[in-house]
Formats: structure tokens, C-alpha cells, sequence
């Protein structure tokens, strides 16, 4: 059997948290970088998003499950859920939470790479219809290029390193409300590690200076004295990219179930 790589998808890496779909052969056949996962190892997504995340949500104890939905939620990182022998309401539920795709058919490498890919090359530009995401937003005078990491304002274009774009993102998605110092520091804290309130300041600083904000009189992240900071400026029409999905409610858990298996 000869096998055609599918074109302009080679770029793209496939977090697996999925034990049975961990034939990288088969992913790298369909032009993917796969890179299977455990549950200890979730906050890898954080520190170095891929492009995709491929959930088995069967036997995941609901602790996994909710880190999988907030990498999601948190980075914009499109979620593929594997779940045989539901019903299609929890289908419906799983699309409904920003599911990018539910597998229920008895899944093999072939099939879920297969509709991995042709996701990832419609949603990157390289197919036509309505999954296509868009990859940039603007607030006030700035552009943010969401694929490459990068901002755009009257200093010229930036690159932006994780902590920063992370931050920003996060910013973003409240669109205008207060974010705790606590919830900026998630995607630092899924790590186990603790991290001072100095290094989110610092953070801040980096970010202002590339998107040409005054830390002694900012325009644009704004500080809300003890609780956390804000943009000041509200994204023009976010891309749903940006839109928290609305919130799983517990009937429609999927990885709380035992492993029937």
C-alpha cells in the first residue's frame, strides 16, 4: 500500500493523550509530529502548545479531563475528543464544550489522524469552509498575530515569548474584565511550581514595553490595585478563537466514567 503525505500539514505537532492511537508511524504517514502523553506530563501542553490535543476520554480520572478542556480553554488549542459507544447527546454536550471533533467509532491511528489533519490544514488556510479559524485580532492600534506569536503597533512587530503571549491571551479572552493574579499565573502554577507575584510584574513589564504601553502611566494593561490587571481596550470582534466555550457541566462529563475496558 503507498501512502501520500497529506500537503502542508508536516508543521504541525499532536499532543496524544491517547494510549491506543500511539502508532506515530501512522500520524507521521499523514504529515503530523505526534508526541504521545500521561496525565503527569499534561503541563507540557501549557509550555509548549502543539497544535492539537487528542484526548481518550475513556478511564481519565476527572482531574486529566479538566486539564485537557484548560489547555483548551486557556490557549486556544483545538481538542480532539475520543469517546466510542456515547449517545449523540453527549456528542452534541462534547461539541457544545469546544470539542473540535468527537470520535465514537471505534477509533484506529489511520481514522483519527486522518480527521485530525484535514482539520488542522482547513482551520491553518490550507482548505476552504467554515472551520476556518481567523489568526489575528486588533485593540486600539495593535495587532496580535495569534499562529505566529507575535504583536504589531506603531514600535513595529514583536515576537513574544511564551510567558508573554500566554499572559496577553489571557487578557484577551476577558475582554476588558480584571484577571486575578491567580488565574495569570495558571499556566505557570500547572507546572507545581510556585511563582512569586514578582515575576508576573516583571511579565507585565516585558509585554508592555513590546506593545508600547508606559508601565509609569499605561494605557493598555492596566493595573486593578490588590486583585490583578486588564486591557483597557476590548478586542474588535474577537475571533472565536478567543471565546471561552460555555462552562462542562457535570452530566455531561464524559471522562468520569470508569474504564469499561
Amino acid at each position: 500500500m503507498v501512502y501520500l503525505q497529506e500537503p502542508d500539514a508536516s508543521r504541525y505537532r499532536v499532543y496524544l493523550l491517547a494510549p491506543d492511537l500511539a502508532d506515530i508511524d501512522e500520524w507521521r504517514r499523514r504529515g503530523l509530529d505526534a508526541v504521545p502523553l500521561r496525565p503527569d506530563n499534561l503541563s507540557a501542553g501549557f509550555f509548549d502548545a502543539p497544535d492539537g490535543l487528542v484526548v481518550d476520554l475513556r478511564g481519565l480520572h476527572q482531574s486529566d479531563v479538566d486539564r485537557c478542556w484548560r489547555i483548551h480553554d486557556t490557549l486556544g488549542i483545538p481538542l480532539f475528543a475520543i469517546a466510542p459507544q456515547i449517545d449523540s447527546v453527549e456528542v452534541v454536550e462534547l461539541l457544545r464544550r469546544g470539542a473540535a471533533d468527537v470520535v465514537v467509532e471505534s477509533a484506529s491511528p489511520a481514522l483519527v489522524a486522518a480527521r485530525v489533519s484535514a482539520f488542522l490544514r482547513r482551520s491553518h488556510g490550507h482548505g476552504h469552509g467554515p472551520g476556518e479559524l481567523t489568526h489575528s485580532v486588533r485593540f486600539g492600534d495593535i495587532e496580535v498575530d495569534l499562529e505566529n506569536r507575535r504583536v504589531r503597533s506603531f514600535l513595529g512587530s514583536s515576537a513574544l515569548c511564551r510567558s508573554e503571549f500566554n499572559l496577553l491571551l489571557a487578557l484577551l479572552r476577558a475582554d476588558g474584565r480584571t484577571c486575578s493574579n491567580a488565574e495569570l499565573t495558571t499556566l505557570v502554577s500547572e507546572s507545581g511550581h510556585h511563582v512569586p507575584s514578582s515575576s508576573m510584574r516583571v511579565t507585565v513589564a516585558r509585554l508592555r514595553k513590546k506593545l508600547g504601553d508606559d508601565s509609569a502611566r499605561p494605557r493598555i494593561i492596566l493595573t486593578t490595585r490588590g486583585v490583578g490587571y486588564r486591557l483597557a481596550m476590548p478586542a474588535a470582534q474577537p475571533p472565536s478563537l478567543l471565546k471561552q466555550p460555555p462552562p462542562l457541566t457535570q452530566d455531561s462529563v464524559v471522562g468520569s466514567r470508569p474504564n469499561a475496558g
